[in-house]
């Protein structure tokens, strides 16, 4: 499974609190989420929002891997 079509806003809402949404909005709207890496299965981005943080998102055939 591509990781574009494992995304979407229905997955985020499942997963994420809306406070975290709206902060999560807030962060790359201002220009702090820096993709670092991307190809069809695993991103890596670098994400200045307070604290600076390296996070992977990741699929494989079995569906969305979360670290």
């Amino acid at each position: 499974m591509k990781l574009k079509d494992s995304l979407g806003t229905d997955l985020v809402a499942r997963l994420a609190t809306p406070s975290n949404i709206r902060l999560g909005e807030g962060i790359f709207k201002s220009g702090g989420v820096d993709i670092l890496f991307w190809d069809d299965n695993k991103a890596t981005a670098k994400v200045s929002g307070g604290q600076t943080r390296r996070t992977e998102i990741e699929t494989s055939d079995d569906g969305l891997n979360l670290p």
